[in-house]
Order: structure tokens, then C-alpha cells, then sequence
């Protein structure tokens, strides 16, 4: 069990927001310069397209460097060293995309601060991201039918796999014999254990 159509769509959410954060980076940093130097500094040809082309060079570099994975937010110090080496990546590549096609560029100013920007903001939206997905509203629910090695496994392969996207909310032990003990760490088998017996009764 490696792919879960829920984690897809959250993972899908995410990456839309880190986009849109990407952008709002550039945009601030332009902004910030244009009040302190009165130049308008994202005014040119396609200003619209070069943000783009930014935005697309570091979120793949946040992809190639597991930074969309989200069972890694938890991982406050493996999150910021590779947010670092995402954006060097990122600065590297842009460097030598603007030095060939020097119409591409923006602003050297605005592209300095927008990378600072974006390590800031992508590193605490990362940080909350964990926290607002523990939330029930955006978890989907999970009973797990069984209560040995292979429902075990099932348990593992979500934990490590499901991206915080899944709330196993018990155990079902098909013979009833172990009502109310604890099948993994911290998961409760407790009134789910009676459903096959309320099952197997007489109407």
C-alpha cells in the first residue's frame, strides 16, 4: 500500500499554496524595494513570465529534494537544510537560465530577496502544515478489519506512507478475544472489536 487518493489530493492542495507563496515572495520583494528606492522594479516585458519561470525552477527543485513529501514536516532540521539546498539549486540554475537568456531576468535586487523570502516563507508553511492537517476535518478516518501481522503492516505502511492524511480509529479482532488491548503504539482496539459479533446475531 503506497498510493492513497487522499494524500494525492492534499499533496496536490499543498503544492498549490507553495506556489502561490512562491509568487507572493517575488511580489512582496518588489514591492519592498520599489517603497525604499522609488523605482518600479517589476515593471518590464513580461513580468508575468518570469515570475512563472521562477516559481517553476524552485518548486522542482523543492520536488527533486523531497520537499513536497509531507511525512517530512515533522523534521524541523531536515526541513531547513534542504529548503537551503533547494534555493542554492534554484539560485544556481536561474543564474546560469539568466546569463543565457538575459531578457528572463529579473531584477538582481528582487531576485536576492525573493530567495530569501521564499526560504521563509516555504520553511513555516511547512511548519503549520502538520499542524492544520491534524486536524479531523482534513484526516480521513480508517478502520482497519483484522488484528495480526498483516493488519499490523497495513498500520505501518499508512503511518509511514500517508503523509498525516489518515486517523486509524481502531482494530476489528475477528474473534473477539482481545477486546479493549492495543494492536501498535497508542491504537485502540476498544468497541470496534464487537463487530463481528454484532454481525454474526440472530434478528
Amino acid at each position: 500500500m503506497s498510493q492513497f487518493s487522499h494524500r494525492t489530493t492534499l499533496s496536490l492542495a499543498f503544492a498549490f499554496v507553495d506556489c502561490v507563496l512562491v509568487v507572493l515572495s517575488v511580489f512582496l520583494s518588489a514591492w519592498i524595494l520599489t517603497r525604499s528606492t522609488g523605482m518600479v522594479l517589476l515593471d518590464s516585458d513580461d513580468p508575468t513570465l518570469k515570475v512563472m519561470f521562477l516559481v517553476v525552477v524552485v518548486e522542482l527543485s523543492f520536488y527533486y529534494l523531497d520537499l513536497h513529501e509531507l511525512r517530512h514536516f515533522r523534521e524541523r532540521i531536515w526541513m531547513a537544510v534542504q529548503l537551503v539546498k533547494a534555493l542554492l539549486a534554484s539560485a544556481v540554475v536561474l543564474s546560469v537560465a539568466y546569463f543565457i537568456f538575459p531578457d528572463a531576468a529579473l531584477d538582481r535586487r528582487v531576485f536576492g530577496i525573493s530567495m530569501l523570502l521564499i526560504f521563509y516563507v516555504a520553511f513555516l508553511w511547512r511548519f503549520l502544515f502538520p499542524w492544520i492537517t491534524d486536524k479531523a476535518l482534513f484526516k480521513e478516518r480508517i478502520l482497519i478489519i483484522g488484528s495480526g501481522n498483516s493488519a499490523l503492516n497495513i498500520q505501518k505502511q499508512i503511518m509511514d506512507h500517508g503523509q498525516d492524511a489518515y486517523e486509524i480509529i481502531g482494530f476489528v479482532d475477528e474473534r473477539g478475544e482481545r477486546v479493549g488491548q492495543r494492536a501498535g503504539t497508542g491504537r485502540d482496539r476498544g468497541l470496534q472489536a464487537d463487530l463481528f459479533h454484532l454481525q454474526q446475531k440472530p434478528d
